[in-house]
């Protein structure tokens, strides 16, 4: 499931102005609540949580993935992921 999110969250929508690299930073709080059948229909999504500027043209995001299955109330997976921004 973990290996799934970055082609999940792929949106080129959010892409900001003169970014030049975008760089994954880590994981926090990985928690797998329940498995995931084959052949299931899941989905991704993602909310950024905290922007912090770690000098001048880098910025740390931490958002946090919810990896949903369709027709189950609970997620199946909850993480918190933290990217490296540096523009131009």
């Amino acid at each position: 499931m973990l290996s799934l999110l970055p082609c999940l969250l792929t949106n080129e929508a959010f892409k900001p102005e003169d970014l030049a690299v975008s760089i994954n930073y880590g994981l926090d709080r990985v928690r797998f609540l329940r498995p995931v059948r084959v052949g299931s229909q899941i989905r991704a999504r993602q909310k950024i949580t905290a922007v912090e500027e770690k000098k001048a043209g880098h910025w740390r995001v931490r958002t946090e993935a919810t990896l949903e299955v369709k027709g189950e109330n609970q997620p199946a997976m909850i993480a918190e992921l933290i990217t490296l921004l540096a523009f131009k």
